[in-house]
């Protein structure tokens, strides 16, 4: 059963990208840059990518097409990741994911899984 954790306070302000991101690395002080967003706030997926990938030790993306796309509640990772479902950025830890909003019922459009930390 996946489980929803409401993430710190102090960072409802930013996009759901920047929560997501702060959330895996485990403070907003650990992030470097800020994300390329549009005018309507929203990081392109080509945006995100670069800003992950900058920001976080990527082991494998996948992208799912229309019609494929497993529900959040039944994406079951044996990493942490970055996930997109649609229109927001979560952060994801094996059944525990960190959202202001309930994502469980939202499609996957992709996954960055997290390499562990040796």
């Amino acid at each position: 059963m996946i489980t929803r954790i409401t993430p710190d306070e102090n960072i409802a302000e930013f996009p759901c990208l920047v929560v997501a991101l702060s959330s895996a690395a485990g403070s907003i002080d650990n992030l470097r840059g800020f994300p390329k967003l549009r005018p309507d706030g929203y990081a392109t997926l080509a945006a995100a990518n670069k800003w992950i990938r900058e920001n976080l030790k990527i082991k494998r993306r996948t992208d799912f097409r229309r019609g494929e796309r497993p529900k959040l509640k039944d994406l079951h990772l044996d990493d942490r990741a970055v996930v997109c479902v649609l229109g927001h950025y979560i952060f994801l830890d094996h059944e525990t994911y960190w959202s202001f909003f309930d994502n469980a019922d939202d499609e996957v459009i992709v996954v960055w899984e997290i390499k562990q930390e040796e």
